[in-house]
């Protein structure tokens, strides 16, 4: 697929205007905070926004329920990896266990998900309906079901017409669209998740083997937050999975923040090193 380049009205369209509010969760309020903090430096950010086109733009984002964070994100794919490896080249002075803390944590639960009584060793977790069909590679969710003898455990928003087509494509074999995905994950010995979403964390911290089943000829144009870490974390580098995902929740520069303190010592490092990279500053006159 040639890549795309999206105008801000249909980045908006596609991905919802909603703004948040600290009246949420732990998260909701760190990306409020954040994102004041920004844009009263003068910086372009919006909230809860993918788009790959830059143009000194940034996204904040709610990050891994499990922890309550936020994730700041040049919208610039390649720019934000740069940042990202760089980040993983050096050991943080403050390396924290976060992989110990997603197993421990009680992860937010907004879907208001039942656990299951099935706890099948392979699942295969897929994205909602509205890019379901687009972000999948339905060919490893076959290998899941016909090769593994696993399940399929569709999103939570999923409309009950792709339910419907599920189950007749894999009968027997597919979850109730409620069943909470990460109450499965501890007990399997493989899961399948596309690189969009947040249970790559889940899986990682508790060493499951994850296959990606992103199909990822038709969307590198529209990535989640999510997308970026689960690739460099699942790349196959010089370390394994839970000390990668250790390293570059600690980093100073990752655009990782758990905390009010975090975003106010460390933003600026994130911001400064993507102008680094784009060689210019991107902050834009404030009159």
């Amino acid at each position: 697929m040639k890549s795309e380049i999206v105008d801000n009205r249909s980045a908006f369209a596609r991905t919802g205007t909603v703004l948040p509010t600290s009246q949420g969760n732990t998260s909701r309020q760190l990306a409020e905070y954040a994102l004041i903090k920004l844009r009263g430096m003068g910086y372009n950010v919006d909230f809860d926004i993918c788009h790959n086109n830059g143009e000194g733009s940034f996204a904040i984002h709610e990050f891994c329920g499990a922890l309550g964070g936020v994730s700041i994100r040049y919208m610039h794919y390649d720019t934000h990896m740069t940042v990202l490896r760089a980040a993983m080249q050096h050991k943080p002075a403050n390396l924290i266990d976060y992989c110990e803390q997603i197993r421990s944590s009680v992860t937010p639960d907004k879907y208001k998900l039942r656990r299951s009584m099935k706890h099948p060793e392979v699942v295969a977790f897929l994205a909602g309906s509205n890019c379901m069909r687009i972000a999948i590679d339905f060919l490893k969710v076959n290998e899941c079901v016909f090769q593994e003898g696993g399940m399929v455990k569709p999103h939570p928003v999923t409309h009950e017409r792709h339910m419907a087509e599920l189950e007749a494509e894999y009968p027997n074999h597919v979850f109730a669209a409620r069943v909470a995905g990460g109450s499965l994950i501890p007990s399997l010995k493989k899961a399948y998740i596309p690189n969009t979403s947040e249970l790559n964390f889940i899986a990682i911290a508790n060493g499951v083997s994850v296959v990606d089943i992103t199909n990822h000829k038709d969307w590198s144009d529209y990535q989640s937050c999510y997308a970026s870490y689960v690739d460099l974390l699942l790349d196959g580098g010089v370390l394994p999975p839970q000390q990668a995902l250790n390293r570059m929740f600690s980093s100073d520069l990752s655009g990782l923040f758990f905390s009010k303190e975090d975003i106010d010592k460390n933003i600026m490092k994130y911001v400064e090193a993507v102008e680094n990279v784009t060689g210019e500053s991107l902050r834009k006159i404030v009159e």
